[in-house]
């Protein structure tokens, strides 16, 4: 009888399948096909949830939130992201980044780009936050979908600043191509500001240089992403902005490079927008029958796609190139088509923004229901942050306790790397102040000290209480000298504290003994040469540093 395959390796099988589901949906993505896309990642969440891998079932829900972006379904979107998120923040994973700034995208898409942009700013504190790792294309992906809020909400300035954050974090992670798109969105910004028409000529001119100067460098990097789609994207904004500066003739060899990209891919949507645009800048140089053949192929091709805009744009080109070339009944036949296609479209924009309205009070729901998870979410963190405070904390003066030191030596290598020194500090006659003064005050120094000693530390430096009045500061990447001096400077401040308001015939001193390693001593070694040098700090009158 042959054996049982061991549980877990079902468990691999399942997560195997999982992912490579997950790769096929994002490979079918990239080709356009969402619904087959939809589709495979739908099974994967059914067989992530089936073998109960949570963290496959929130990457499902991820990517389909991204996938119902596309069709559009935004409820369904926001759905989807909503189940990662409440994953993502249990376990505090950086994708939480990336649900939050898909979230952010949908609602651009929506039209509610200031919702937009606070989603993609929470999701940069969640990458500033993460203690391991991210990947810098997760945090350029935030920059890139703040920047196309801002350019939606005309608040070019910021947009700018956005993207230009975002290109070195693309470049660094090898996301060539999409720097290329962030350069050709650095171009579009200038265009936008140049065709708004209140600009000086002046600055028109260096509008326009600029955008030039952005196109070559987006040319420049697509040498190494070899992106058709980046290409075309750079001929066709070029075109747009040379037709906006009134320079026809450079504008139709632009984007006849782009119509070319285009074809070569090929991207009808893309092809449709290239020949209606060479049309319209042929029409404006007087050469109408090119003019003509150019729209009359975007015309055969617009027919088998549902792009009613392109349609409705066609018609009003057709319409004037016949009656440039004095075909009259051919141009009342176009202008005809052109204001039925405008009638149908107040209809249905009509019919759009009533759905809309329904779908937006959808969204709200959903996205109250992330809220309320949400804020549930960080009250467990800032809990689970207290008492994680708590076990590690000293709770009279706030540095770190004896466990904390412990786990922070248990941690270290066998015999502690030179560059490493310890401090231990002994405030000098505390019984004194106790005896005299009373143990309340005893414990009002304690807690005096600990301010004084976190903010002489370094953010790095490990300070913790010793026990009863000796405390432990551990220092790295100082030199000898610098440490020495370090604890000097520490035991003047402690001399200088105004200790009158605790009690005004209060002083207090302290004595410091310090170790340095060399390379060759284990922590507990190092921490009695310490102790060796404190002791001798006490014998020789106190208040003092005493180097072992």
């Amino acid at each position: 009888m042959a054996d049982t395959p061991p549980a877990h390796h079902s468990a691999d099988t399942r997560r195997e399948r999982v992912r490579a589901a997950l790769d096929a949906a994002e490979a079918a993505r990239k080709s356009g096909d969402i619904d087959h896309a939809i589709s495979l990642a739908e099974e994967a969440l059914r067989v992530a949830q089936s073998a109960s891998l949570d963290d496959l079932v929130a990457h499902a829900h991820l990517d389909l939130g991204n996938l119902f972006r596309y069709l559009p379904n935004a409820v369904e979107g926001i759905k989807h992201l909503h189940a990662a998120e409440i994953y993502y923040r249990a376990h505090n994973d950086p994708l939480l980044a990336r649900t939050l700034t898909r979230q952010g995208m949908i609602l651009g898409d929506m039209g509610d780009h200031t919702r937009a942009i606070d989603l993609s700013r929470e999701a940069l504190g969640v990458l500033e936050a993460a203690t391991t790792p991210v990947d810098p294309r997760e945090e350029a992906t935030v920059y890139g979908a703040i920047g196309v809020a801002c350019t939606q909400l005309d608040d070019f300035e910021q947009a700018e600043n956005a993207y230009r954050r975002s290109i070195p974090l693309f470049l660094a992670a090898g996301g060539a191509e999409s720097a290329v798109f962030v350069y050709n969105n650095l171009a579009i910004l200038r265009v936008r500001l140049i065709e708004r028409g209140d600009v000086s000529d002046e600055e028109r001119d260096r509008l326009a240089d600029e955008a030039i100067a952005l196109t070559d460098q987006g040319f420049a990097e697509n040498v190494r992403a070899k992106s058709t789609f980046g290409e075309a994207a750079l001929h066709n904004t070029r075109g747009d902005l040379l037709s906006s500066l009134g320079r026809f003739d450079e504008a139709i060899v632009e984007i006849n490079s782009a119509l070319r990209a285009y074809e070569a891919m090929p991207l009808p949507r893309g092809i449709v927008d290239a020949r209606s645009n060479l049309g319209e800048a042929y029409l404006s140089t007087g050469r109408s029958v090119d003019a003509l053949i150019h729209l009359r192929e975007a015309e055969a091709l617009v027919k088998t796609l549902d792009l009613k805009d392109h349609e409705r744009k066609l018609h009003a080109l057709l319409a004037r190139a016949h009656e440039a070339l004095n075909d009259s009944a051919s141009a009342l036949q176009h202008f005809k088509a052109f204001h039925r296609l405008e009638l149908d479209n107040h209809r249905l924009e009509t019919q759009k923004k009533l759905q809309q309205l329904a779908l937006r009070g959808e969204i709200d729901r959903a996205l109250a229901a992330a809220q309320e998870e949400r804020s549930r979410a960080e009250r467990l963190a800032v809990q689970n942050q207290q008492l994680g405070r708590m076990a590690h904390e000293d709770a009279l003066t706030g540095v770190a306790n004896r466990r904390r030191l412990d786990e922070w030596a248990d941690a270290q290598p066998a015999t502690l790397p030179a560059g490493i020194a310890i401090a231990l500090l002994d405030i000098d006659h505390f019984k004194r102040i106790n005896d005299n003064y009373s143990h309340a005050t005893g414990d009002a120094v304690l807690r005096a000290l600990g301010e004084v000693l976190r903010a002489h530390a370094r953010s790095d430096d490990v300070v913790a209480r010793y026990g009863g009045e000796e405390f432990v500061v551990v220092m790295q990447g100082l030199s000898r000298t610098d440490v020495d001096d370090s604890m000097e400077r520490l035991r003047a401040a402690v001399q200088r504290y105004d200790w009158s308001q605790i009690n005004p015939a209060l002083a207090v001193t302290t004595s410091i003994g310090v170790a340095h390693a060399d390379g060759q001593l284990p922590f507990r070694t190092l921490a009695e040469l310490a102790d060796a040098a404190l002791y001798r700090a006490k014998e020789a009158g106190r208040n003092r540093v005493v180097v072992a």
